[in-house]
């Protein structure tokens, strides 16, 4: 549909630690350590759902790239201006169908 906007919330907050990620500050989602985030925590105070988080954005992401072939950023993207999370309020793309 024209205009039609979706919204998809999760941990964008992730790899803010700028001592062991390089460039800390920019989204890119296909990095070489993703796992290593600690947006889930941490040892002994690690999220007991972070699998079930893994798993969703997993099936989302094959059930996008079964419809089409390119996301594409068209904007800036939007922070929240938060000191706890560092997260993204609004991330404007464009869906190419396949």
């Amino acid at each position: 549909r024209p205009n039609a906007r979706a919204h998809v919330s999760f941990g964008f907050g992730v790899h803010r630690c700028i001592w062991t990620v390089e460039d800390a500050d920019r989204l890119i989602i296909d990095r070489p350590n993703a796992r290593a985030h600690v947006s889930f925590g941490f040892g002994v105070h690690r999220c007991m759902g972070n699998r079930l988080a893994e798993l969703q954005l997993r099936v989302l992401w094959e059930e996008i790239m079964q419809r089409f072939h390119t996301v594409e950023v068209v904007g800036d993207i939007e922070r929240l201006p938060n000191n706890f999370i560092r997260g993204i309020r609004d991330v404007p793309v464009r869906l190419h169908p396949l």
